[in-house]
């Protein structure tokens, strides 16, 4: 870093006005946790550029680093603005950045807003995820539903949440046996990245080869296994069903519409769950699976398959 530095300077030397040096530079000096001097070469772009975005946004960003949400802020805000006059597509990361600075200071309305512009670009990222679900957990916006689902959401993609947050969760607290509680369960895809597979709550299912979508229920139980039964119902026959694992066995309608699975889960963690893959001849449309534990009724998932635009 300080062999980058050095020629960040000599280019700044030659060409003071190179605003692409001082940024870098700034990223540099930012690494070495020298703030100080971070700040003064995002002040120099904006002395040299006043309507370039990368001053106020890379100044915003250290100020949010550091906390200083009320500096960050307003900067922010600016370089959404000379991002939009430049037709930037940075713009994105602005939005992003504004509304997560905004969650931190509680002002959730305009948090929401901003985030909302830019969530399907930011879907899978834990910390957007959060800050719309603690923010669907202020008033003026209050919604249970929605904080429940983006806050699981954050969960799921690897945030390890606030020990408080969970008392504000959605909770079943179905009491199947005398030694079996079925805590909450979600409906979603299994999605991968760079780091792994991680599941995604959801009640979309983009039409997608391969994609494997399922469900998830927490218990509390001290038992090695639990039985389940899933009744899985579609708008029209698949052109296969597929078959089962060893543990459990289905039966399919007359109708070749519903599959009905019964299955046995050993209790390694406290969930238990069942998936399925997408695959061409599967249907588009409304589908729904309704779930049993110990032959006690818990929960109807209801889904969609195929977004606008897919085709089978």
């Amino acid at each position: 870093m300080a062999g980058a530095i050095e020629w960040y300077l000599r280019s700044i030397d030659i060409a003071p006005h190179n605003t692409t040096a001082r940024q870098n530079l700034a990223v540099a000096y930012d690494i070495q946790g020298n703030t100080t001097l971070a700040i003064e070469q995002y002040e120099a772009i904006m002395d040299i550029d006043p309507e370039n975005p990368e001053g106020y946004y890379g100044l915003a960003g250290l100020f949010r680093d550091l906390e200083r949400y009320e500096d960050a802020v307003p900067l922010y805000r600016t370089a959404v603005e000379k991002y939009e006059a430049s037709g930037s597509f940075w713009i994105r990361d602005a939005y992003y950045s504004l509304g997560l600075s905004l969650a931190a200071m509680d002002a959730c309305e305009e948090a929401v807003e901003n985030l909302e512009r830019v969530y399907d670009e930011f879907i899978y990222d834990p910390w957007a995820n959060y800050s719309l679900g603690y923010c669907y957990l202020s008033e003026p916006l209050y919604d249970a539903e929605l904080a429940d689902l983006y806050i699981v959401r954050s969960y799921f993609l690897g945030m390890e949440l606030p020990d408080e947050i969970w008392d504000y969760l959605l909770t079943w607290d179905l009491q199947i046996a005398d030694d079996l509680w079925v805590i909450y369960g979600y409906f979603g895809i299994f999605e991968m990245d760079s780091e792994g597979g991680f599941f995604f709550p959801t009640d979309q299912v983009p039409f997608r080869e391969g994609l494997e979508y399922g469900w998830l229920i927490f218990v509390d139980t001290e038992r090695s296994s639990v039985r389940w039964r899933e009744e899985f119902q579609l708008p029209a026959p698949p052109q296969s069903w597929g078959s089962v694992e060893e543990e459990g066995y289905r039966t399919i309608s007359a109708d070749g519409r519903t599959a009905v699975t019964d299955f046995r889960s050993e209790i390694l963690e406290p969930v238990i769950g069942n998936s399925w893959i997408l695959v061409n001849g599967d249907p588009l449309g409304e589908h729904e699976m309704r779930i049993y534990v110990e032959g006690e009724y818990v929960t109807t998932f209801e889904f969609v398959v195929g977004l606008p635009g897919d085709s089978s």
